[in-house]
């Protein structure tokens, strides 16, 4: 028995309009007092001598105010819970009698058990700009269907319906005054509304109520923000059901703000646009990219706040930093820089997005100077012709430090061996990285970083040579393998190893099929190799050495993976589809296979075919852009690292 649970006093306040019923677990005693602020300062001085741990109240509208606000001034510890969260409570307990005093003890236990934690009471003037932001909605609601009568009442009605909205214009303008007053009136409002209020589409209502709905935002982190809204997806599978992922809960009035203002922001803000037509070239439904831009908007705002920086202003100041740090020169003091930075404030749209191009130009620029940076300080650098490691600095040459060895004497560079070694246009490295990073297609990339179509194609491979290298060196856990075929061709190739096929022939057939071996397992490992064949031989050798002792290898019905993990000491699965066997255990299966091979089929559709000589690129190309801490800073440290064996 938890005797620390018995020791703890929790408090439990049902909550009516003219009284308030009141629980104390587990002492058993039980009052009833007047929903008045008399009645509850009366009651109060009870409730501090006793070393209260938690009092619960539920959310009834307004009800609850007086009694939250008086616990809130003596400093008791008040906790605000959900009714539906309460209701459940009951229903596991199997408490299906509803009266005040069940209510109250019930909500009693519900803190005594479930523990749940006090949050800051918001202060009086946040909760009268609440109120103001409601009453604002409310009346928003009231002049759209006076508006929407306009157009099908009879013209006898017109002047009074006119006469109403002309009242409604004038109470919100008095409103939205008075709003601003308020926040112009506290420092720490103002502040986060300038924060928010800097990324275009983001007005000054969105920004209000986010901060008067959503006090929470800037002390979480990215998903728990996301959860929180409701915007962030949930799974939904039980047994061989796999449904679609879909959002619920969350705080609806906010979700339909963003909405609104995110049918804005894919105008106006080039992020969100470029985001949303590319979800929606990948087959996403126009609502669904809406979602998946509201998700990365809120997540946006909240680094913002809790980095306290307008978006803009991150820009501008991190370029500013790196500049003083590397030249030493101070450009301007202190109160000239944030006078700059509020200048930006009054840009137009247009002059923002001309100002993050620029100065995102320059910060690429600096990340390949990290990226060098980082790996001089890594790596143990050997002498490319002899690799011998008896090697000294030797000056620099083109931005690049350059090294003599003392064994043969020959010098070299940073970049020797390496995948960038020999590439020119080196302040648009970065540029392209991000542009692999996206998944863009040669001209698409080549137009991005304004460079040849043929040199587009160059560096894309030499940038793979470090997605090559990524691949799991081990699988663990459940190992899901199979093979995927890809047709056969020849795109790019100067000489053909078969004759060539004319146009309107007859008899050509289909192309031969290339078979892929593709293996992952359940912590994001994977790893894929272009065969020969599928037969035994060619599988083996690629897949046995990557799979770890103690592992179930699941599989199609391919009878080489019998004999391979009888070779590994493995549990074997078979799932045979034609057999109706696609789930054994609930656990064991290759879902998350199929589905990896069916997002990479997808995302190849935008090259239009690729060459066989090039299909392993494409493969850890892909790998690598599903990886969830991939950006274009790590593209190019590891282009910048040495590979002896390229």
């Amino acid at each position: 028995m938890n005797t620390q649970n018995q020791s703890e006093i929790s408090i439990g306040v049902d909550v009516g309009k003219a009284n308030l019923d009141i629980a104390i677990y587990p002492l058993d005693r039980y009052f009833r007092i007047p929903n008045t602020r008399e009645a509850i300062q009366k009651f109060l001085p009870l409730l501090k001598e006793l070393d209260v741990k938690r009092i619960v109240v539920e959310a009834t509208g307004r009800h609850e105010h007086p009694f939250v606000f008086a616990c809130d001034q003596a400093k008791l510890p008040i906790c605000i819970v959900n009714p539906i969260k309460v209701r459940r409570f009951a229903q596991a307990l199997g408490i299906h009698a509803k009266t005040d005093k069940i209510d109250a003890n019930l909500l009693a236990k519900f803190a005594a058990t479930m523990k749940p934690e006090s949050k800051a009471i918001p202060d009086k003037q946040s909760r009268l700009i609440k109120d103001l932001l409601v009453r604002r909605v409310q009346l928003v609601e009231m002049r759209t269907m006076e508006k929407n009568r306009l157009q099908i009442m009879p013209k006898e009605l017109h002047s009074s319906i006119k006469s109403m909205l002309k009242i409604l214009d004038k109470q919100l303008d008095s409103l939205s005054e008075r709003i601003e007053q308020l926040i112009s009136e506290n420092q720490e409002w103002r502040m986060k509304t300038e924060i928010l209020t800097s990324v275009p589409g983001v007005g000054k209502i969105l920004a209000y109520t986010l901060l008067c709905e959503l006090p929470e935002l800037g002390s979480l982190n990215s998903r728990e923000i996301a959860a929180l809204v409701g915007l962030a997806p949930f799974n939904k599978e039980s047994g061989r059901m796999n449904g679609k992922r879909s959002i619920r809960g969350g705080r609806p009035r906010i979700r339909t703000i963003m909405f609104m203002a995110m049918m804005s922001s894919i105008q106006c803000n080039p992020v969100f646009k470029q985001k949303y037509e590319h979800l929606k070239a990948a087959g996403k439904l126009p609502k669904v990219a809406l979602i998946a831009c509201m998700r990365k908007l809120i997540v946006i705002l909240n680094t913002m706040v809790k980095n306290r920086r307008c978006s803009i202003y991150v820009l501008v100041h991190d370029l500013y930093l790196k500049w003083v740090f590397r030249t030493g020169i101070c450009m301007m003091d202190t109160s000239d820089f944030l006078e700059l930075l509020r200048a930006l404030t009054h840009l137009t749209s247009t002059q923002l997005e001309r100002a993050q191009h620029h100065i995102r130009h320059h910060l690429q620029s600096d990340l390949l100077r990290q990226s060098l940076s980082d790996h001089r300080d890594d790596a143990q650098f050997v002498c490319p012709h002899c690799h011998s490691v008896h090697i000294i600095h030797w000056g620099q040459s083109h931005g690049l430090l350059r090294y003599r060895c003392k064994e043969c004497g020959k010098t070299f560079n940073q970049l020797s061996n390496a995948a960038f070694a020999g590439l020119h246009h080196k302040e648009k490295w970065a540029c392209y990285a991000q542009c692999l990073n996206d998944g863009m297609s040669l001209r698409k990339a080549a137009h991005e970083c304004d460079i040849n179509l043929k040199t587009s194609f160059l560096w894309r491979h030499r940038f793979l040579r470090y997605a090559l290298t990524t691949s799991a060196k081990k699988l663990c856990g459940i190992v899901e393998a199979d093979e995927v075929f890809v047709p056969e061709s020849f795109k790019g190739s100067r000489h053909l190893e078969r004759a060539p096929r004319k146009h309107g022939g007859s008899g050509h057939g289909t192309p031969p099929l290339v078979p892929v071996l593709i293996a992952l397992d359940r912590y994001e490992n994977e790893t894929e190799t272009v065969l020969l064949d599928k037969s035994y031989q060619q599988i083996a050798p690629v897949l046995q050495p990557l799979i770890s002792r103690g592992s179930v290898l699941c599989t199609d019905g391919n009878q080489s993976y019998i004999q391979i993990a009888e070779d590994a000491g493995v549990i074997h699965k078979r799932l045979i589809i034609s057999d109706k066997k696609r789930v054994e255990d609930e656990v064991y299966h290759i879902q998350t296979l199929n589905n990896y091979i069916s997002r990479w089929r997808g995302w190849m559709n935008k090259f239009n075919g690729v060459g066989t000589a090039y299909l392993k690129n494409y493969l850890a190309w892909f790998r690598v852009c599903e990886q969830k801490h991939n950006d274009a800073k790590s593209w190019l440290f590891g282009g910048v690292k040495i590979f002896t064996n390229t």
